[in-house]
């Protein structure tokens, strides 16, 4: 690639064969003017060596949002792509506080539909993510409990145990909803 090939060059192309097509992303360094859709398309597309690279050379990129809010550490989660959730983490451990528009953290959606390397993942950078509320007031225990994973709710009750007493903005707890829509497998002594 030679020298100077991330420095003060205007245009970047960065060209990548997989599976029989080319990736083609065009960007001007110089400005910063880095569109949140290459890192989307990245991340979704599973090109964690591109990221990574991306990630070195401006890791403020960590924190750029869609117009939903959106961060790139919350589509690495929803994609399961735990190598892209770790490069960002590495970067920037910040990035998992950022919320969506309607409140939710990555760990949030990793909770709900039971992503259980990505929770555990989340949780062991920082345990304090589990108590952040969504704009229902809900934890991600609250979306754990809706997905039914117990490994999920067992691993966000070992983080914090407190948060069971958490309710949300209709009065209810994670248990709450457990007995209601009768998930009686989630061991809630832990």
């Amino acid at each position: 690639m030679g020298e100077g090939y991330w420095g003060k060059q205007t245009k970047v192309q960065i060209l990548r064969q997989r599976e029989n097509y080319h990736i083609a992303i065009n960007f001007t360094a110089t400005m910063m003017t880095i569109r949140i859709s290459i890192l989307i398309y990245l991340t979704v597309n599973l090109c964690p060596d591109i990221v990574k690279e991306i990630l070195s050379t401006w890791p403020e990129v960590c924190k750029i949002c869609n117009s939903s809010n959106t961060s790139p550490l919350y589509l690495a989660a929803v994609h399961d792509h735990l190598d892209v959730v770790n490069a960002i983490l590495d970067v920037d451990v910040s990035s998992m506080m950022i919320v969506r528009k309607n409140g939710k953290t990555a760990l949030h959606n990793a909770a709900r539909y039971g992503i259980l390397r990505i929770v555990n993942a989340l949780i062991a950078r920082d345990s304090g993510i589990v108590c952040i509320k969504d704009r229902k007031g809900q934890t991600a225990l609250h979306m754990a409990v809706k997905g039914q994973s117990t490994s999920v709710v067992e691993e966000i009750l070992q983080a914090d145990l407190t948060i069971l007493n958490e309710r949300d903005k209709k009065g209810n707890t994670a248990l709450h909803m457990a007995t209601r829509k009768a998930r009686s497998q989630v061991n809630w002594a832990t």
